[in-house]
């Protein structure tokens, strides 16, 4: 993770798919709340990787949340909503799907891919 604490945005809104997500900036967005952090890191560049770290952390446990509520609405949605039994079979798999691109994504992006949820 980029450690820089620059919160002037030149990039464009879009990167290219092989771009590398400049994290940096929304970890700069978050630390802008809390000046004197902010004001120590830009004069120790130790504290600027503890706090990438420390994001980089959090994102993980936040991620980790989001695809477990996920795969929950999904049952839950599924049990307590009557389906044609015809087509039962097909919602199932369905969400199968849904949660196997949810399990492969990153915090930033789809890398197995994205679908409409339910």
């Amino acid at each position: 993770a980029s450690t820089e604490l620059s919160t002037t945005v030149t990039e464009k809104a879009v990167k290219s798919d092989d771009a590398r997500v400049p994290v940096h900036l929304w970890n700069n967005a978050i630390l802008a709340y809390f000046d004197k952090a902010r004001e120590e890191c830009e004069a120790d560049k130790n504290c600027a990787k503890r706090v990438a770290s420390l994001f980089d952390w959090l994102q993980k446990i936040c991620l980790k949340r989001w695809k477990r509520l996920v795969r929950d609405d999904f049952w839950e949605w599924f049990h307590n909503t009557h389906h044609v039994m015809d087509v039962r079979q097909d919602i199932e798999e369905w969400g199968e799907d849904m949660r196997r691109y949810v399990k492969q994504c990153s915090w930033w992006e789809w890398q197995g891919g994205s679908t409409i949820f339910f």
